[in-house]
């Protein structure tokens, strides 16, 4: 009785361990399906990881070269701009020069411009001049005896021999050259006795002749022509 209850005893213990061993043997199964499933997802984040590092390095790659590259490009624009600030000063300097020699320009401008009035000024007075000599020479050339004693008294108003200083003979000389000058022949007249040489200043108008005295303007009649004379002894 005794032996078949121990049996008994026994066979509940194997059973009951066996029971424990299938219940652990289940559990610990499940876990290591758990730890399986948790590898292969530790695995794939990993994996994913490993794929963003990746492509984090290769940003990084990137970023150092887009660093690189801008830090080349600013050396470059510091240097584009260092020239570009002395292209600046000497632009200046050139544009202040450029000024000044305006400036002198202008002046010298100026000054031609007074020196051209001042020579246009001395042209008309030339030409007005060489107008008046040719006058004077083309009267001097072909001088004419005067018209009327009108004529002659209106002339002599007009002259200002009389007034100058010098000898009787002299200012009859004087007279002569001014009536030439005017066109006009009013010749010196020279008579003489044992005593003394007379002057006058003789002019022929219409067959007569009138003698002249320079220092009065005096006209005085003096005789008849023996012949008439034209006006212009030589034609102009």
């Amino acid at each position: 009785m005794r032996r078949k209850t121990w049996i008994i005893v026994l066979l509940v213990a194997i059973i009951g361990g066996g029971s424990f061993l299938g219940y652990k043997y289940v559990t610990t199964y499940s876990e290591l399906q758990v730890s399986e499933e948790t590898n292969q997802t530790l695995g794939g984040d990993i994996e994913r990881l490993q794929e963003e590092k990746a492509t984090l390095d290769s940003n990084i790659e990137d970023f150092a070269l887009s660093v690189s590259a801008l830090t080349v490009a600013a050396s470059s624009r510091e240097g584009t701009i260092s020239e570009l600030k002395t292209s600046e000063k000497n632009l200046q300097q050139s544009l202040t020069e450029s000024q000044a020699n305006n400036k002198t320009l202008k002046t010298e401008v100026s000054s031609l411009e007074a020196e051209r009035t001042n020579l246009q000024e001395n042209l008309t007075q030339a030409n007005s001049n060489s107008r008046t000599l040719t006058t004077t020479l083309e009267a001097i050339r072909s001088p004419r005896h005067f018209d009327s004693v009108q004529e002659l008294k209106d002339w002599l108003q007009k002259d200002n021999t009389d007034s100058k200083d010098g000898t009787f003979a002299e200012l009859c000389y004087i007279l002569q050259v001014r009536a030439l000058r005017d066109g006009f022949i009013l010749p010196v007249s020279v008579s003489s006795d044992d005593s003394y040489q007379y002057f006058a200043n003789m002019a022929y108008i219409q067959g007569e002749y009138y003698m002249i005295y320079p220092d009065t303007d005096e006209v005085i009649w003096y005789d008849y022509a023996a012949q008439t004379f034209p006006t212009y002894p030589i034609l102009p």
